[in-house]
C-alpha cells in the first residue's frame, strides 16, 4: 500500500475503497473457495468498503451507495451468521454439560445446514452480485468527481470514528445489554479497518493497536454468538434441557464480557483528541521503513 502522506491521501482512499469492492465481486463470481467461504470474504470486503467511505468527511452524494452496500452484507449474512455461531460452539462448547452439549450441536448443525444449502447460497451470491456491480460502478463515478479531501480532513473522519468507538464503550460498560455489545463491536470492527489502511504510516505501533481490535472484535463476536446459540435452541428445544445449561452458558458468557470490556478499556484508551493528533503526526513524519 502507498503511503499516505498528503496529497496522496485522497486518492489512496479512494482507490482503496474501489479495491475492496472489486474483491468482494471477484469473491461473488467464483473460484476455488466454497459458497460459504465466498459470502465469508465478500462480506468482510463489504465491511472494509464501508469502513473506508465513513472516512469521507462528505457522505451526502454516497448516501444511495451507502445504503446499497449495507443491504447487499445483509443480504448475505444469514448464511455467514450461521457459520459463525457454529464455530464458536465447536471452540468452546466443551464448558457445557451433556446432555444439553448435544442437544445444542444438533441444533446448530441443523440450523447451518438450512442456512448453508448450496443452492440458497448461489442464489445470495448472484443477487448481491447483480445489485453490487452498479454500485460499484457508480461510486467510482462519484469518488472521481467529488472535490478532494485535505489530510486535515481525513484526519478529522479517523477522530469521530475513534469517538464512536469510545462512546459505544461507555453505552456497553454501563448498560451490558447485547445491543449494546454489538453496537461496540461494529464501532470497533470500523476502527480496526481504518487503522489497517492507516498501517503503512507507522507499521509497528498501527499494527499492534489494529491486531488487539481484532481480538476485541472476535470476543463480543463470541459473546454475540452466544446469544443466538440461545435463542435458537429456546425456539427449537425449550422443554429438552433444563436451567443448569443456562447457567453455564451464562458463565461461559459472562467471562467473554469481562475480557471484552478490559481489552476494550486498553484498546480504547485515548481520548480522541489524543488519537488525533497522533495520526496528525503520522501524516507529517516520514513513513516508517518496511519491516
Amino acid at each position: 500500500m502507498a503511503a499516505l502522506t498528503s496529497p496522496s491521501a485522497n486518492d489512496r482512499l479512494n482507490e482503496a475503497i474501489v479495491e475492496q469492492l472489486d474483491c468482494c465481486l471477484a469473491a461473488l463470481s467464483g473460484g476455488d473457495e466454497s459458497s460459504t467461504e465466498r459470502v465469508h470474504t465478500a462480506r468482510k470486503r463489504l465491511k472494509r468498503a464501508r469502513a473506508l467511505l465513513a472516512l469521507r468527511r462528505n457522505q451526502k452524494p454516497f448516501r444511495k451507495e451507502r445504503k446499497a452496500l449495507r443491504l447487499v452484507a445483509h443480504s448475505l449474512g444469514r448464511v455467514r451468521d450461521a457459520a459463525a455461531i457454529a464455530h464458536t460452539w465447536s471452540s468452546g462448547g466443551e464448558c457445557i454439560s451433556e446432555p444439553a452439549r448435544s442437544v445444542v450441536t444438533k441444533v446448530l448443525a441443523e440450523h447451518q445446514a438450512r442456512a448453508s444449502a448450496s443452492e440458497r447460497e448461489l442464489r445470495h451470491l448472484a443477487r448481491a452480485k447483480r445489485v453490487l456491480t452498479p454500485v460499484r460502478a457508480r461510486l467510482a463515478l462519484t469518488l472521481e468527481r467529488e472535490p478532494k479531501q485535505s489530510s486535515e480532513q481525513l484526519e478529522h473522519a479517523l477522530r469521530a470514528a475513534y469517538r464512536k468507538a469510545r462512546r459505544e464503550l461507555r453505552r456497553a460498560d454501563s448498560r451490558r445489554s447485547a445491543v449494546a455489545l454489538h453496537a461496540l463491536r461494529r464501532a470497533a470492527k470500523r476502527h480496526q479497518y481504518q487503522l489497517q489502511f492507516l498501517e503503512p504510516l507507522w507499521k509497528r505501533p498501527l499494527k499492534a493497536q489494529r491486531k488487539e481490535l481484532a481480538r476485541l472484535t472476535d470476543l463480543l463476536g463470541s459473546h454475540h454468538d452466544l446469544s443466538a446459540i440461545e435463542e435458537l435452541v429456546n425456539r427449537a428445544q425449550r422443554d429438552a434441557l433444563d436451567d443448569s445449561w443456562h447457567e453455564q452458558l451464562d458463565r461461559w458468557r459472562d467471562e467473554l464480557l469481562g475480557g471484552s470490556l478490559e481489552l476494550a478499556r486498553v484498546v480504547l484508551a485515548e481520548s480522541a483528541h489524543g488519537f488525533e493528533r497522533r495520526v496528525h503526526r503520522l501524516f507529517t513524519a516520514q513513513p516508517a521503513a518496511p519491516e
